[in-house]
């Protein structure tokens, strides 16, 4: 019995061992579930600390970015513009540049140009080449019938007047209202007068039919004009004035009577020689020029 007794003795206080280590089990249990309530608590205001943190730095960090973002924008902005003012400055520069290649061409231009006409000017006025090519143009009538050197006009044949007025009317005159007819044209007798005396100073005539070189100019006495062919043959001397002075209004013009040279007409270099060389006085005023005389030059090469 006793040591029953004893055993249930034991087996109590083990329950109550048992039942107080249940309750501080449970105690502890209550604080751990506390402990963990404030610790949830805790870490839920740590996360959300933590995310107002994140969500704070997100936004300074997206401010930066922005602010970076802006001052790169201005820059590229800046630099654009830059770019933009050199490109037109550059443009400027070489339209500048070039309308002042372009001004100095012309100039340059111009200044060759001055220098030449001002050479020939020069050259003009002391060969009187103007004045040499006027007399030439119009003795060349005159030329072409080669006639004999004499000291008066009276004591020119009317056959050597005819010829040159006819030559004249030829080569320079107005023939659009003369009559025609196939290969034909004819001059009234008055035309020749008029053409003899613009050369010669004289037009009293005693008109008749002249030949010369080939060529025949038939005088009709009915019709009183003289028949021509409508593009007579010419071969014979043309003038190369190489010589004027004057004295007041009359003129000493010396004459080299040159062939035609095929080398001439295709514009090949070639030595002039002329055939012959004659002298004429001229008198020109403001009313016009006519033939005083023919003389002989000072050499006649045949």
């Amino acid at each position: 019995m006793g040591k029953l007794k004893s055993k249930k003795e034991k087996l109590e206080k083990g329950k109550e061992s048992n039942l107080e280590l249940l309750e501080k089990t449970e105690e502890i249990g209550d604080s751990l579930e506390a402990i963990g309530t404030i610790g949830g608590a805790l870490k839920e205001d740590v996360s959300k600390t933590k995310i107002a943190d994140e969500n704070e730095i997100n936004e300074v960090f997206e401010l930066e970015v922005s602010e970076e973002s802006s001052v790169e924008i201005s820059s590229e902005l800046t630099l654009s513009d830059e770019k933009s003012k050199t490109k037109s400055v550059r443009k400027i520069r070489y339209f500048y540049v070039c309308i002042a290649a372009i001004m100095l061409f012309f100039a340059i231009i111009g200044a060759v140009n001055s220098t030449i006409f001002v050479t020939q000017r020069v050259d003009d006025i002391i060969n009187r080449r103007a004045l040499k090519e006027e007399f030439a143009f119009f003795i060349y009538p005159v030329v072409i019938n080669d006639p004999p050197a004499f000291e008066s006009v009276a004591n020119l044949q009317d056959m050597t007047i005819i010829l040159s007025a006819i030559w004249q009317i030829i080569l320079i005159g107005d023939k659009t209202h003369f009559e025609t007819d196939i290969g034909v044209i004819y001059i009234p007798a008055t035309a020749v007068e008029a053409a003899a005396r613009s050369l010669f100073g004289t037009g009293n005539l005693n008109h008749q039919s002249v030949f010369a070189r080939g060529t025949d100019f038939i005088f009709s006495a009915q019709n009183n004009n003289y028949q021509i062919p409508e593009n007579p043959p010419l071969f014979s001397y043309s003038p190369l004035v190489t010589e004027v002075t004057n004295v007041g209004e009359t003129y000493t013009v010396t004459v080299d009577y040159m062939l035609p040279n095929p080398l001439a007409i295709a514009g090949i270099d070639h030595v002039h020689e002329p055939i012959k060389t004659m002298i004429y006085t001229i008198s020109r005023n403001r009313e016009g020029m006519t033939i005083q005389s023919i003389q002989i030059g000072e050499f006649e090469q045949w």
